[in-house]
Formats: structure tokens, sequence, C-alpha cells
């Protein structure tokens, strides 16, 4: 019981950080500049939370080895994340590609990856998020087939015994759900999105049939 709380806590510490990044995006209103005023300090100290994050977790792993499995899979979430706002802010030269991949694989559903990847850079370098919409598009078909939609997700995340906050796949979805911040995307995009995101909004809790009524659809 003790390993797999702890277990627990390092999905829910990864996927905390990772909704609160989200939720700054959201909240970021302008169209050119950065929601920080220096992009590359922000990223040390992103970074400089994660190997605090997992210093400690590490530390743990010394008395229960097979915790090191679940600490590799979550931050290599946690770099995915943010590997892609460094590219997006122009401080990596890594290929956003295989990010965005990454990303999917965890994901397994292409709308609400691409959003995601879209509200990242939408935090440090909202002019280069349309460019990315574009580069996504050209991808999908990639990401389909290294990481299909997974159509029992829905159905796990309903089980009573799904603890909350443990699956970032849900996490993601009802952020793409609630987010209200109009997405320079395609016609359609929002089509496809709302399909993917009406199978989850039942295991999102606490909005019922009204969070359906009020919400017409990601970006709206």
């Amino acid at each position: 019981m003790v390993q797999k709380t702890v277990e627990a806590q390092i999905s829910s510490s990864v996927n905390f950080y990772i909704r609160c990044l989200l939720a700054k995006s959201a909240q970021h209103n302008s169209g050119r500049n950065s929601y920080f005023s220096d992009n590359e300090k922000a990223l040390a100290r992103m970074r400089g939370d994660a190997h605090i994050i997992r210093e400690y977790f590490d530390g743990l792993a010394e008395s229960m080895p097979t915790l090191r499995r679940v600490i590799e899979r979550e931050f290599d979430l946690f770099e995915a994340v943010l590997e892609l706002i460094s590219i997006a802010a122009g401080i990596s030269k890594s290929d956003a590609q295989d990010f965005v991949l990454l990303l999917q694989k965890r994901v397994r559903n292409v709308s609400i990856t691409k959003f995601v990847v879209g509200d990242l850079y939408h935090l440090v370098n909202p002019g280069e998020e349309r460019t990315v919409y574009e580069l996504i598009d050209t991808m999908e078909e990639v990401m389909s087939a290294v990481a299909p939609t997974d159509d029992k997700a829905v159905s796990i995340a309903k089980d009573r015994n799904t603890v909350p906050g443990l699956r970032i796949d849900q996490i993601l979805a009802k952020h793409c759900d609630e987010s209200k911040r109009k997405r320079p995307l395609k016609p359609g995009a929002l089509d496809m999105a709302e399909s993917a995101l009406k199978n989850w909004r039942p295991t999102f809790g606490g909005g019922g049939a009204q969070q359906q009524q009020q919400q017409q659809g990601p970006g709206e």
C-alpha cells in the first residue's frame, strides 16, 4: 500500500504541474507576447522544479527500487512538456515532432494532443501557435499510427476505482473542454475535438449535464 501511494504521488505531482502550466496558458490573452517576462529564466525555474521533485522520488526509490519505472514514465512526460515549451520559446533546437509524438503516446487522442501542444506554444510564443497546428495537421496520420485513440480509456476512467487526478489523458481532456480561449484553428478542427471531448465529459465529475450545456466546445 505504501508503494502504491507513492506511485500515485509521482503521477499526481507531474500531472498537477502540467495542469498549472496549461491553466496559465488559458488565462493568457496576448496574441504576441509570452506569459513570462523572460522565457529563458522561466524555463530554468521549471526545470529546477522538475529536478527537485524528481530528486525527492529518486530518494524514495532507494528503498523501493520498482518505483524507478514509474518515475521514468512520468518524468519522460514532464520532460516532453518542458521541451515543447523550450522549442516554442526558441531556446531549444530539438525537433518538435519528436515530442509531439511522445505526448501522443500518453494522450492517445490526436485532437487533445494538438490542443495541448498549441496551448504550450501560446504560453511562451503565441505568434507560433498557428504554425504548430499546421505542423500537427501534417502529422495526424503518423500520430494515429504510433498511438491510436484508446477506446477503452473513457470506460476505465468511469470506473469507481479510478482515482481522480492520476490519468493524464482525462486531465488534458478536461482542460481542453473547460478552456474558453480562442485558438487559431482551421474550420472543422473544433468539430473533431468536440467529438472526442463529448465522450470524456461524463468522467469529469462536478459539472454533470449543466456543465455540458454551458460548454459549446473547446476554444469557443
